[in-house]
C-alpha cells in the first residue's frame, strides 16, 4: 500500500508539473505525465528527485493564442521552429506580429502570423511560385540575380515580393497573385530618356524622389513620386513618353468650388484627412476625397462638377 501510495504520488507530481509549465497538454506533454521517467522500484527517491528538476518537454508554442498556434503548426508542418519572436508595432492587437523561423526540407525560411493567427508573410522559393507570378518575375530580373522570395497577405490580398540585384543595386519587385499587376521600384538613374523628358514638362524643377516600373493587366509604365509643400504628387508615364495620368494632393481651398461644397457637405463636423486631385488623359479630372466622421473613415470620389461618384466607409 505504501509503495502504490508513492507512485500516485510521482505521477501527481509528474502531471503538475506539466500544468505548472503554462502549457495545455500536448502529446509531448502528456506522455511525460502518463510515462514513468525514471524507475519506480524506489518511489520516495524518485520524488525526491524529481523535485530537484524534471526534464518535461515544453512546448515552445505554448502560452500563446490558439488561432497562431494552429497557423504556426500547419506553416512548420514536419520541420523545425527555430525561432519566434512578438513584434508589437503599436497599441493595436493588429500591430502585433509573430516572426519567426524554422528549418523545412533543409532549408531555412522565415514567416510572420498575426496575432489573430492570419499568415502575414512566408519565404518561398520559385518553384512554389504560380505560374503567372514566375513568369512576370523571370521577365523582370533579366540580367539580375533574383534573391529572396516572400508571399504577403494583407487585407485578404496575396501578393509576392522579389529581391532583384543588378548592377550593385537591389530593386524590390511586387506581383499580384493573379499576375494582373506588378510593381518593381528603380533608381531614378533607370528611368528612360523619353519619361524624363515628360516629368520635366509636366513638373518643371520639382524633382521625383521615387520611381517604379508597373504593369498592369498589359499595359507597362513608370510612375514617378515627388513632394511639394508637404504634399504628394506623382505621375504616370509610358516608356515612350506619353502622359497617362497624375495625381496631387491639394488643400481645400485648391479645388473648383462645386467641389469644395461638396466636400464639405459630405463631411460635415467631421474631419477632413486628404483631398487629390486625378488627371487622366482619357477620363479627364476627378477628386479623391477621406474624411473621418462619427468616428468612421469616409472616402468617396467626386467629378469636376462636385456630383459624388462613389462613396464608401
Amino acid at each position: 500500500m505504501k509503495r502504490l501510495r508513492s507512485i500516485l504520488a510521482l505521477h501527481a507530481l509528474l502531471s503538475l508539473l506539466v500544468v505548472t509549465s503554462g502549457c495545455k497538454p500536448t502529446a509531448a506533454t502528456t506522455k511525460a505525465a502518463t510515462t514513468p521517467l525514471v524507475s519506480v522500484t524506489n518511489a520516495p527517491t524518485a520524488i525526491a528527485a524529481l523535485q530537484e528538476a524534471v526534464p518535461i518537454p515544453r512546448d515552445p508554442l505554448c502560452g500563446l493564442p490558439d488561432e497562431v498556434q494552429e497557423t504556426i503548426r500547419l506553416q512548420v508542418g514536419n520541420g523545425k521552429l527555430t525561432r519566434l519572436t512578438l513584434i508589437d508595432e503599436g497599441t493595436d492587437d493588429a500591430d502585433r506580429v509573430f516572426d519567426g523561423e524554422m528549418i523545412k526540407a533543409g532549408v531555412t525560411r522565415g514567416f510572420s502570423v498575426a496575432e489573430d493567427g492570419t499568415p502575414v508573410l512566408l519565404q518561398v522559393f520559385e518553384s512554389e511560385l504560380p505560374e503567372a507570378v514566375r513568369t512576370i518575375v523571370y521577365r523582370q530580373v533579366e540580367k539580375g540575380k533574383l534573391g529572396e522570395i516572400t508571399r504577403m497577405i494583407e487585407e485578404g490580398e496575396t501578393n509576392y515580393t522579389a529581391e532583384i540585384a543588378l548592377e550593385g543595386r537591389t530593386n524590390t519587385l511586387s506581383v499580384a497573385e493573379n499576375g494582373g499587376s506588378w510593381s518593381l521600384d528603380i533608381d531614378l538613374t533607370q528611368i528612360p530618356a523619353a519619361v524624363q523628358k515628360t516629368v520635366h514638362l509636366i513638373w518643371g524643377q520639382l524633382q521625383p524622389t521615387a520611381a517604379s516600373r508597373k504593369g498592369e493587366e498589359s499595359e507597362v509604365f513608370y510612375e514617378l513620386v515627388a513632394e511639394r509643400e508637404g504634399r504628394r504628387s506623382s505621375l504616370s508615364i509610358a516608356p515612350d513618353g506619353r502622359f497617362i495620368a497624375r495625381e496631387d494632393e491639394l488643400p481645400l481651398s485648391m479645388v473648383p468650388a462645386p467641389v469644395q461644397t461638396a466636400v464639405k457637405g459630405k463631411v460635415g463636423a467631421g474631419e477632413l484627412l486628404s483631398l487629390s486631385k486625378l488627371s487622366y488623359a482619357v477620363a479627364g479630372v476627378f477628386y479623391e476625397a477621406t474624411a473621418r466622421r462619427d468616428g468612421e473613415v469616409l472616402e468617396f470620389s467626386l467629378d469636376a462638377s462636385g456630383a459624388v461618384l462613389v462613396s464608401g466607409q
